[in-house]
């Protein structure tokens, strides 16, 4: 199986680097039943962490108009896991959620042209939701002042805070949309663990019985789980660089899918 993540387009005039395109190869797991039950007893560990870690971030997007940020303190909880899995479990969380964000943003952005608003206030709240100011007060915020030209709005780089009906208003239709539409996921259940070269090195094979091997840190400390991996011709064809990266899958069957990373650049 191969997975192929997309660098988001740029204006031509853009001379900022272009972002690499990541592929993710399902490669042939070759380890014992020994390795495979040892790392999915990580699985309920990791699945605690990324209940607790969400919990934070919402927490701070709501309460204190945050953005999701995977540099944020993920705090202290007990956990069998090692301190550097938090690192991974906080990654994978903020990327979930900023994805759920951008789904809502999409759908606020329709009810906001639908309605019967004045033009200013569909201006603001637009403006404020592209921003990501859901649930910040006025004085975190600021909106463009705007000009108008042959009847055509413009924003100039004047700023003004954001009036606070407008946020109330915003927030109204956020909690409308999260409670009916797009709900909030429940990152925790998901079986999939992201994991990087922290917790999960990717090693090269030397010898011919294997083409890679992926050193997982388990529960047990100083004793990780080396699981030999097979490659494939997709694998093996495809261009890129190798990242220090596993996707690790667990099955409710107790089957252990390893999926590995290149990215190069795109064409």
């Amino acid at each position: 199986m191969t997975t192929t993540f997309y660098a988001r387009a740029k204006r031509k005039n853009d001379t900022t680097p272009k972002l690499p395109v990541v592929r993710a190869y399902r490669l042939e797991n070759r380890t014992n039943p020994g390795n495979v039950k040892r790392v999915a007893s990580v699985l309920f560990e990791y699945q605690t962490a990324m209940k607790i870690i969400q919990s934070n971030q919402m927490r701070a997007f709501v309460q204190g108009g945050e953005r999701f940020w995977n540099r944020r303190e993920p705090g202290q909880f007990t956990t069998e896991l090692s301190q550097w899995y938090k690192r991974p479990v906080q990654n994978q969380i903020v990327a979930g959620l900023d994805s759920w964000l951008e789904l809502s943003k999409a759908v606020i952005r329709d009810i906001i042209a639908r309605s019967n608003l004045s033009d200013e206030t569909k201006t603001d709240l637009w403006w404020l939701n592209k921003c990501g100011a859901q649930y910040q007060t006025s004085k975190q915020t600021t909106v463009p002042v705007w000009e108008y030209k042959d009847g055509t709005r413009v924003a100039t780089k004047g700023r003004r805070l954001a009036l606070p009906e407008a946020l109330v208003l915003l927030r109204a239709i956020t909690k409308y949309v999260r409670n009916h539409i797009v709900s909030m996921p429940q990152l925790w259940r998901s079986r999939i663990m992201m994991l990087d070269g922290t917790v999960a090195q990717v090693k090269q094979s030397a010898g011919v019985a294997h083409d890679l091997w992926v050193r997982v840190s388990t529960l047990d400390e100083g004793y990780p789980a080396w699981i030999p991996l097979g490659a494939n011709r997709f694998f093996n064809d495809a261009s890129g660089e190798l990242s220090n990266f596993a996707q690790i899958t667990l099955s409710g069957d107790g089957e252990v899918k390893i999926s590995l990373v290149k990215r190069c650049e795109k064409a």
